[in-house]
């Protein structure tokens, strides 16, 4: 994801091509129907991608030591069946998946955070909806968590019905600067990394960068470093091991000399 506006066209988008397909499924007279989830996970930390096929790009060194894992996730993005993606965050939206419905994009409170800043700025219109807080097993440690999701209701007369249904039990849509500031203070009261996501023509500063990002540089430059010292260690041994094989110009002089000694031995005294 390059920025924050490239976040929202790909909800639109997805949203876009539900409708699309919803319709011709209606129209083919066949009995199914499409739903959806969004929700985000950061790479190379805390969530990890690991290769299951051989074609897959080795992870390079940078200058700083620390191993250049980009090639890896465009790898993945080209190739996604040959990647494994794991960690708490893509079981976050497993967990949300359960949420969806055909009239209901379900999101996690990250993505969700994020498209209401979008929302709150009259980039996009998406309509949010909040139903409260429930546990999922396994999320935030089984405490309730928000249960949010973009209206994606595409026929009219359901739109209607939904609408006269939320006039009498009073039931409203979430506006985004409020869903906004809501999840904000969820997330920092739960300890919920925020997620970084910036507009576009925009850099994230280092001071900026998630704390898991940076625990994973600590780490991965110290283990690099013992590396590179361990292997060090194993060439200084290995040449300390080797014998110093003679030149060719001293092979020669070794083989005349040998040569001398046996013509003498030969000789009558």
């Amino acid at each position: 994801m390059d920025h924050l506006q490239h976040l929202g066209r790909c909800i639109w988008a997805f949203i876009r091509t539900l409708e699309v397909y919803s319709k011709y499924l209606e129209a083919s007279s066949i009995e199914l129907d499409v739903k959806g989830v969004a929700w985000i996970a950061a790479f190379p930390a805390p969530n990890v991608t690991v290769p299951v096929s051989s074609k897959h790009v080795e992870s390079a060194e940078d200058e700083s030591g620390l191993r250049d894992h980009e090639q890896t996730e465009i790898e993945a993005d080209k190739e996604p069946s040959n990647f494994e993606f794991l960690g708490k965050e893509i079981d976050i939206g497993f967990r949300v998946a359960k949420h969806s419905g055909s009239n209901r994009l379900a999101l996690s409170i990250e993505v969700a955070y994020l498209l209401s800043t979008l929302c709150a700025r009259g980039d996009y219109n998406f309509i949010f909806t909040y139903s409260g807080r429930e546990s999922l097993k396994g999320v935030i440690g089984s405490r309730p968590y928000p249960i949010l999701a973009i209206d994606t209701e595409r026929r009219e007369h359901r739109r209607q019905v939904q609408a006269f249904e939320q006039a009498l039990i009073g039931d409203k849509h979430a506006p985004p600067h409020l869903l906004e500031s809501f999840l904000g203070a969820f997330m920092q009261d739960e300890k919920i990394e925020f997620p970084i996501l910036t507009s576009k023509g925009s850099e994230s500063a280092e001071e900026n960068l998630p704390d898991s990002y940076r625990n994973f540089a600590v780490l991965w430059l110290a283990g690099n470093r013992e590396d590179k010292q361990r292997i060090k260690v194993e060439e200084q041994s290995k040449e300390a091991e080797e014998v110093a094989e003679p030149d060719a110009e001293s092979l020669a002089a070794i083989e005349a000399s040998a040569q001398e000694v046996f013509k003498r031995f030969r000789e009558p005294g």
